[in-house]
């Protein structure tokens, strides 16, 4: 019986009225006809069946709903515990209820209240008050008679129910007949008088008023009573107030669907009764998230759901950054707990009905529709939003993710959305993640592995500050876990989330002479401009050779002035610790010297040294020569030349983008020889027709177009902007091609002077050496006059050099 229905409310059996009561209610139970309860006691038998707790609710036995701690009910200010019902400020631990005033109950009696006696098996009492022949209790002294019910001093007789308190009687009713009087008021046949009216033939009257044939007074569709005002279908008694369909008495205010007593407040779906507070019970706000989460993975009706979720956390909001897309909006992420799940609301906080909304707010929401954008699970409308509270401390609801592997299966489902903090290791350069956004791999104690499945994301200009790259370390902190399909993108939007960044300094990757009287110099990382001096700099070949000017000429290359060169002279280049990156690291010692060929006077030196020599984008489809897609580099001088972080970056022929994408790093270190190729693969799908390429000297991610595509090498590691289709800034772009529809290009023709696409899935274009030589030494900076279409032949650095006639 425990947990079925408080003890103050349970009555003797009286087996008589039992068995009559059988007799008469079963040819009902048999036609389908008769109510299945009238009050809570006819619901019993289910309460035995399951444990539960139940009420009647217009003929149906529902589940009872618990509230204060334990499951219990606070009346009177009191605390219930363990499912007991306090008043008074009384407590009642396990199967007993609380007492009252200092009474006591023993066995199967109720504790007393005022110091009063239960005899015969009765209900406490309260004030003194006595209760015989198996009555309920009564308080201020009534008296109950006939296994009636009185409360408030009021008499009840022949089965009826006197009731005082916010939803009592005051001042002593009188209830005849079965009915129930409340406030004083006089109920017969089976009435309901509430405020001192008269209820007659089962009406129901409120705030003095009579009602006869069953009516009631209502207010937008809700119950008003005593005076009380009730909206959205609340129901408001003793002149509280009911909003969202709440239900308030003795003057409380319940919303969101609450149930206030006594004056008490109840939100976000709690109870309060006696001047209590509800509590939000955080494992129904996980359950309603959840099934916000579910319901966006089974869209249908166009993500209609109207769903809603009670008394969750405002934890970030996320704003909209600068350049982004439409389809990346502001928003902000929700969490009922540490441990349970969150939710993106794709809505900006600002614009909300009673916004703005921050970060800390206790919020109502119904979900009006949900999306699944790109993978991540996500809030598109709202019906309704209301704030409970503000300025909540969020701080206990990040986790610690240092131990997650996210490329295990379900990681990333548990903790999308999610305040995380974790150390990570930047294991590649930045490079775009979305219009407005940079992206950077990295790897975590539990990450170790990651690829690109594990990306720290920020808008362009606080990923681009921190000059990232292989090697750095950081610390996130409080920040939500974004996601790109099955990619996981811890995101920030604050440079203060960001902190503990170190990077190594910067290594010098490679030196060549262009000219007899000048060198370039690569860096692996964004050198300070104020750093770059003349005096940092030293060349050497057995004497010293003088440098007389150091321009920073890309943010990682300097081009330096020299005295006159000894061609084919080999000299050594060193680079002081004074040289510093954009973040003051000095150029590591163990990596600050090149060498480099000296260039004689009059020679010609090709400028630049390295081109994009081949192009194939037709690979795994019938008739092809290649399985995988490939752009081969050719090196056109007569030095070796560092390509250690250089990128190739794509777009797609007339793709309306803000940022060419990076397909693929070149390793730090890399080199090509003299005269030497290398060959990047940039596709390896599992199956498809053609060979294999042979063995890549480096890899990427880009399925290349056979039909157009703008391509272009680039000695830094950020994506290059675009500004009308074409790259905004030249400094870091060693080449570009342009070829079939291509909308950019190397050459003033339009797309006249686009380079030519293959016209069959066996070729590829080449750079030409001469009028229809593919050997790749050509470049007049027009694509269609450098390029020629040929089968396709990739060549890596293990093929044959060739030199071309300039150094």
């Amino acid at each position: 019986m425990a947990g079925f229905f408080p003890k103050e409310n349970r009555v003797k059996p009286n087996w008589k009225s039992l068995f009559a009561g059988v007799l008469i209610s079963v040819p009902f139970a048999l036609t389908g006809c008769a109510p299945e309860c009238k009050d809570q006691f006819d619901c019993a038998d289910k309460a035995n069946a399951d444990g539960k707790r139940y009420t009647c609710e217009e003929g149906v036995c529902k589940p009872a709903t618990n509230s204060g701690t334990g499951g219990g009910t606070a009346t009177g200010g009191g605390t219930g515990t363990g499912g007991g019902t306090a008043t008074g400020g009384g407590t009642g631990g396990g199967e007993e209820d609380g007492g009252t005033g200092g009474g006591t109950g023993g066995g199967d009696e109720d504790g007393g209240t005022g110091g009063g006696t239960a005899t015969g098996g009765g209900d406490g009492t309260t004030g003194g008050g006595t209760a015989t022949g198996g009555g309920d209790g009564t308080t201020g002294g009534g008296t109950a008679t006939g296994g009636g019910t009185a409360t408030g001093g009021g008499t009840a007789t022949g089965g009826g129910t006197a009731t005082g308190g916010g939803d009592g009687t005051t001042g002593g009713g009188t209830a005849t007949g079965g009915g129930t009087a409340t406030g004083g008021g006089t109920a017969t046949g089976g009435g309901t008088a509430t405020g001192g009216g008269t209820a007659t033939g089962g009406g129901t009257a409120t705030g003095g008023g009579t009602a006869t044939g069953g009516g009631d007074g209502t207010t937008g569709g809700g119950t008003a009573t005593g005076g009380g005002t009730a909206t959205g279908g609340g129901t408001a008694t003793g002149g509280g107030t009911a909003t969202g369909g709440g239900t308030a008495t003795g003057g409380g205010t319940a919303t969101g669907g609450g149930t206030a007593t006594g004056g008490g407040t109840a939100t976000g779906g709690g109870t309060a009764t006696g001047g209590g507070t509800g509590a939000t019970d955080a494992g129904d706000v996980n359950a309603e998230i959840a099934a916000v989460r579910t319901a966006a993975d089974t869209i249908t009706d166009g993500g209609i759901v109207n769903l809603t979720i009670g008394g969750a956390y405002i934890t970030y909001i996320k704003p909209f950054a600068v350049d982004a897309s439409s389809s990346d909006p502001a928003g902000f992420f929700i969490q009922g707990s540490a441990s349970g799940p969150a939710l993106f609301v794709a809505l900006d906080p600002a614009t909300q009905a009673g916004g703005p909304y921050a970060v800390g707010d206790q919020i109502n929401i119904t979900v009006q529709t949900v999306a699944l954008a790109s993978g991540l699970r996500q809030v598109t409308a709202i019906s309704a939003i209301n704030r409970l509270g503000a300025g909540t401390p969020v701080t206990p609801f990040i986790g610690d993710v240092n131990a997650v592997n996210f490329t295990a299966a379900g990681s990333l489902d548990q903790w999308e959305s999610h305040l995380v903090s974790f150390n990570g290791t930047a294991t590649a350069e930045a490079a775009a993640a979305g219009s407005g956004y940079l992206s950077v791999n990295a790897t975590t104690a539990g990450t170790t592995d990651a690829g690109t499945s594990f990306r720290v994301r920020a808008p362009t200009a606080l990923i681009a500050a921190q000059s990232f790259g292989p090697g750095c370390t950081f610390t996130l902190t409080g920040t939500p876990m974004w996601r790109f399909f099955a990619q996981a993108q811890p995101s920030f939007w604050s440079a203060s989330e960001l902190t503990n960044v170190v990077c190594p300094g910067p290594s010098v990757s490679s030196a060549s002479a262009t000219s007899n009287t000048t060198v370039t110099v690569n860096f692996t990382r964004d050198l300070n401009a104020a750093t770059v001096a003349p005096a940092a700099f030293t060349v050497v070949d057995g004497g010293t050779l003088a440098v007389s000017a150091a321009t920073l000429s890309n943010s990682r290359q300097v081009t330096l002035t020299t005295a006159s060169q000894t061609g084919g002279t080999v000299y050594e280049l060193a680079v002081a610790p004074t040289v510093t990156d954009t973040r003051g690291t000095a150029v590591q010692a163990a990596s600050s010297t090149a060498t480099f060929t000296g260039v004689g006077s009059g020679v010609v030196v090709c400028s630049p040294g390295v081109v994009i020599s081949q192009i194939y984008g037709r690979s795994a489809t019938t008739g092809s020569a290649y399985k995988q897609d490939y752009v081969e580099l050719h090196n056109r001088t007569n030095a070796p030349i560092g390509i250690g972080g250089w990128t190739l970056q794509y777009a797609g022929a007339t793709s309306s983008v803000t940022s060419m994408g990076v397909s693929a790093t070149l390793p730090t270190g890399a080199t090509i020889a003299a005269g030497g190729y290398y060959l990047v693969r940039m596709t390896n799908p599992a199956s498809g027709t053609g060979a294999d390429i042979p063995t890549p000297d480096a890899t990427g991610t880009q399925d290349l177009s056979g039909s157009g595509g703008r391509l272009l090498l680039s000695s830094s590691g950020t994506a290059v902007g675009l500004t009308n289709n074409c790259p905004t800034d030249l400094t870091t772009v060693v080449d570009l091609v342009g070829f079939g529809t291509a909308n950019c290009r190397e050459g003033a023709g339009g797309t006249a002077s686009n380079a030519a696409a293959a016209a069959n899935n066996s070729d590829a274009i080449f750079r030409k050496d001469s009028t229809g030589a593919t050997a790749a030494c050509i470049d007049t900076n027009t694509n269609n006059a450098d390029f020629v279409v040929g089968a396709a032949a990739p060549r890596n650095s293990a093929s044959m050099a060739n030199s071309c006639t300039c150094n």
